[in-house]
């Protein structure tokens, strides 16, 4: 994975899931600068402020209020900045339909909310080194 200056968008309407996610990040890297938005509306915003720094990663929640995680999906894909930034749904639903639905509107993986912490902090370093180079 690589140093530095490496940014994620991490979008949950949950403060204790965005904590976790956070301590997680931290745990594999503590350089990861990591931004948080609490709902799709929230993300829009902050990604049209980022500018130049795009971030290396999304990760999406998908049951949010407003823009759900599968609408937010279909936004950024359409956004041209955005368009090849990996997007990865991270949500408590293992339903295959919201699986096989994300992957179909271009989500670059999918990983489900863990409650055990070093589940989480393993899921997420593959998927970092996997997507980020």
């Amino acid at each position: 994975m690589r140093k530095g200056n490496f940014r994620v968008l991490l979008v949950d309407d949950d403060p204790d899931d965005r904590e976790i996610f956070g301590a997680a990040l931290r745990e594999i890297d503590n350089t990861i600068r990591a931004v948080y938005a609490i709902d799709g509306d929230d993300a829009l915003a902050k990604l049209s402020k980022m500018g130049l720094s795009i971030p290396d990663i999304i990760f999406l929640d998908i049951e949010m209020p407003g823009n759900d995680g599968i609408q937010l999906l279909s936004i950024i894909r359409n956004m041209e900045d955005y368009r090849y930034v990996p997007i990865v749904i991270y949500s408590n639903s293992q339903r295959p339909e919201d699986i096989n639905r994300s992957k179909g509107m271009g989500a670059s993986a999918y990983i489900t909310k863990h409650c055990r912490f070093a589940l989480l902090c393993k899921e997420l370093s593959q998927i970092l080194s996997e997507y980020i180079s």
